[in-house]
């Protein structure tokens, strides 16, 4: 059993959606190393394979930290993935 607060890969998604603007398809390929803390930005590849960098705020990136830090992990163990977030490891077990 996880013990995260409830609800952290949501809040970092709902966080990059809302405060980038990016497509719910673009939040989808972001890929853990294109997080940029110390720019407070987010990069991804867009349509037409074009890399745009998004601005996000020190909450928007606490919310990521808290999720790379609670959850990922233990979802990447199933997943092998570079993508930031991963569909949970539990699902289907």
């Amino acid at each position: 059993m996880r013990s995260h607060s409830p609800g952290t890969p949501n809040r970092a998604i709902i966080y990059a959606l809302i405060e980038t603007g990016m497509r719910r398809g673009a939040v989808c390929r972001v890929d853990l190393e294109d997080v940029d803390a110390r720019r407070k930005s987010v990069t991804v590849r867009e349509k037409g394979a074009h890399r745009h960098r998004y601005q996000i705020s020190k909450e928007g990136l606490d919310a990521i930290r808290d999720y790379v830090k609670h959850e990922r992990e233990a979802d990447n163990e199933r997943w092998q993935s570079p993508a930031l977030f991963l569909a949970a490891g539990t699902v289907g077990k």
